[in-house]
């Protein structure tokens, strides 16, 4: 059970990696939106 946890883990790490730029890129995008607002 350990052994098929452990693939699963190491395969989502990527996963979440990618998505570190995608919310950084959206965090710019909410200060951009905040600063055209005012």
């Amino acid at each position: 059970m350990t052994m098929v946890s452990n693939p699963s883990t190491k395969h989502q790490a990527p996963s979440t990696k990618h998505q570190a730029p995608s919310t950084k890129h959206l965090s710019d995008g909410v200060l951009l939106l905040a600063y055209w607002q005012y």
